[in-house]
């Protein structure tokens, strides 16, 4: 065991962090437990409609989503330099 790489291993500063890896909201009130269920499946409704929209798109389509997202990303990285 002791030769085998952990390749995903988390930052040690993530796993210390309040609620991670908590997936069930256990350890949260019962108030706070139903918003983020409700967002949980409010996001996974999200993906699931993109995933369906893009199971139709043309390659050019998708070429044209790579650009749109890295000209968003060159943007962010600007604002970011700028502050």
């Amino acid at each position: 065991m002791d030769n085998i790489r952990i390749l995903d291993a988390p930052d040690p500063g993530v796993t210390a962090e309040p609620h991670w890896g908590n997936t069930n909201y256990y350890d949260l009130p019962p108030r706070d437990r139903r918003k983020a269920a409700k967002r949980k499946n409010a996001r996974g409704r999200r993906w699931a409609q993109a995933e369906a929209v893009r199971a139709n798109w043309t390659p050019e389509e998708f070429s044209a989503e790579e650009e749109r997202i890295a000209a968003q990303i060159a943007e962010w990285e600007a604002q970011r330099d700028a502050a």
